[in-house]
């Protein structure tokens, strides 16, 4: 009996040692859930970083015609400019006031600056040297104009 025993137990050992190695290498052999979920989080960032790189790349494109055509209307604006100063003597001009007010304007001429700039010198509007305001006395006399 002790054989049957034996043997039994030896089964029993058996049996419950090849579950246990089978759910043991089951475990080993898949990855886990933060493995899994790590694994994801990889992909997701590999598909995001593409998508992202692709968009990039268009509006790198899109700016890059923007771009062109700023430097060609740039290119064509300096070629007006300059073109226009040099046929400005050639050609009639647009005014901003009408022909009779630039000749008017031309021919006005600046006027010449006063040339009494001494303190002594009186405005017109005084009769005579040292009178009025700017007399200079302390006796306060009104003087008759003849």
């Amino acid at each position: 009996m002790e054989i049957i025993i034996n043997l039994v137990l030896i089964v029993a050992g058996a049996v419950i040692g090849f579950f246990a190695a089978k759910y043991w290498f089951t475990q080993r052999s898949q990855p886990s859930s933060e493995d899994q979920a790590e694994l994801t989080i990889k992909e997701l960032l590999a598909q995001q970083t593409s998508s992202h790189l692709l968009e990039s790349r268009q509006m790198l494109a899109v700016i890059e015609q923007q771009c062109a055509a700023l430097k060609s209307q740039f290119d064509h604006f300096e070629a007006n400019v300059v073109l226009s100063e040099d046929e400005q003597d050639d050609q009639e001009r647009l005014t901003f006031f009408g022909d009779q007010a630039n000749a008017y304007l031309r021919n006005k001429g600046s006027k010449s600056k006063s040339t009494h700039s001494s303190a002594d010198f009186q405005p017109l509007d005084y009769a005579g040297g040292n009178s009025g305001v700017f007399s200079g006395s302390k006796k306060s006399t009104v003087q008759a104009n003849d």
